[in-house]
């Protein structure tokens, strides 16, 4: 619709030059960390209060457990089927699916239950990126972890991309991940990447990969990182 949306503390759209804050009467929102539209135009908020849904004006409230102490949500991806995937903070995955939740963590083969990335890929298979726990992938019921063991740049991972050739490009607490056909190859510093927090990633329509870090906006065009 032209509209930006985008988070800190509140929810907020953009469009053009006029800038809104989103709020309710109910609660106060607080720190928001992800946001996901469904195709049927309802936005999914991740904050720390829990899971919130936003139409037509009204936030609403999702419980995900019977408990009634509140989940800090970190992730959310709304999937080809239309399925709604929600990360927390430590409680570890749920996939909304019409009125049935379900949930994952360590007994389901999940590293860990701090799930801060989610990405689907191409093949349909969801990319999980955990704090501590590395890469996760979930393909047909079950998860395969990849860790620095496998060659991941750190265990905390922030942001996932696939990009037009099937590689899998993995941002982490200390440097950038591709994974490429069983192989593996790490970006630091001493590749020229300034600062290794890699908050988000983004390939765009040259195949050129956007990297959001703790120290701005860095491009990287398959040979050299240069510094916005």
């Amino acid at each position: 619709h032209g509209t930006l949306w985008f988070s800190s503390v509140g929810v907020f759209s953009l469009n053009g030059d006029k800038l809104v804050r989103y709020q309710s009467r109910m609660f106060n929102i607080g720190m928001v960390w992800a946001l996901e539209f469904d195709s049927k135009d309802n936005l999914w908020i991740g904050s720390d209060i829990g899971l919130l849904k936003y139409k037509n004006g009204a936030f609403t409230a999702v419980e995900l457990t019977e408990t009634s102490l509140p989940l800090s949500i970190r992730s959310l991806l709304v999937d080809r089927t239309g399925s709604l995937w929600v990360g927390t903070d430590g409680k570890g995955l749920f996939r909304l699916n019409n009125n049935r939740i379900s949930s994952y963590g360590l007994s389901e083969g999940l590293s860990n239950n701090s799930v801060y990335a989610l990405f689907q890929g191409r093949e349909g298979g969801l990319w999980v990126g955990t704090n501590g726990g590395g890469l996760n992938q979930l393909s047909d019921g079950k998860f395969t972890s990849y860790t620095t063991l496998e060659g991941l740049s750190h265990d905390f991972v922030w942001s996932i991309c696939e990009d037009r050739k099937g590689n899998v490009w993995v941002g982490t607490y200390d440097g950038l991940t591709r994974f490429s056909d069983g192989a593996v190859r790490t970006y630091s510093a001493a590749d020229g990447l300034r600062n290794t927090f890699i908050w988000a990633l983004h390939e765009d329509r040259l195949g050129r990969m956007w990297l959001g870090t703790s120290a701005g906006l860095v491009l990287f065009d398959g040979l050299t990182f240069k510094t916005y």
